[in-house]
């Protein structure tokens, strides 16, 4: 995508989500989630992106559309 989300950002979205079902729709491995989510230094441009595309997407989709108020 052209615009991510921060990783603290993330991370706080990331937070009272269930990880497998998360790694499940973004194809990224629960492990790596968890791991993201525990401190890991580094983690990678797919893996940040395919976060952040899903949180946006899940953020933006009509049924949240009155969330951000």
């Amino acid at each position: 995508t052209e615009i991510m989300l921060p990783l603290t950002e993330i991370k706080a979205l990331l937070r009272d989500r269930n990880l497998a079902e998360v790694a499940r729709q973004t194809g990224v491995h629960r492990n790596t989630i968890y791991r993201l989510m525990h401190g890991a230094p580094k983690p990678s441009y797919v893996t940040v992106d395919a976060l952040s595309t899903y949180l946006m997407r899940d953020y933006l989709a009509p049924s949240n559309a009155g969330r951000a108020a």
